[in-house]
């Protein structure tokens, strides 16, 4: 009975490892077609300044302990009690100096992920 549970244990194990370790292939995703609309004459394209604008708006500014680098694309800066992590592609030229525990001011977006993407850090005096 013993070596029936002990055949039975092994096989399950071993069923579940071959399960577990077997490769899905993603869904191929098929290309929607695609649309090209032109504006109609009497609809009027956006003035580049309010554009501009708006893009300003989305851009916050705070002031933080720079704390360090956590990757080669993220940093963390103690802003108040909150630590936060920015993003930004090869953030090492951005931050090129900063050692630690220094004062800067950061300006950064939100992307619709939650994710703070870095525009500009500044070292503070």
């Amino acid at each position: 009975m013993k070596r029936i549970a002990a055949f039975a244990l092994i096989g399950v194990m071993s069923l579940s490892v071959f399960v577990g370790c077997t490769k899905t292939q993603p869904e191929e995703k098929k290309p929607e077609d695609s649309v090209v609309t032109q504006p109609a004459d009497d609809q009027e394209t956006p003035d580049p300044s309010e554009t501009q604008q708006q893009e300003d708006q989305d851009v916050k500014k705070v002031e933080g302990i720079y704390t360090g680098q956590i990757d080669g694309n993220s940093i963390e800066v103690q802003v108040g009690r909150e630590p936060m992590v920015f993003w930004m592609e090869d953030i090492s030229k951005a931050i090129n100096g900063l050692k630690g525990k220094e004062k800067v001011r950061i300006e950064y977006k939100e992307a619709e992920s939650g994710q703070l993407r870095l525009i500009k850090i500044e070292k503070l005096q």
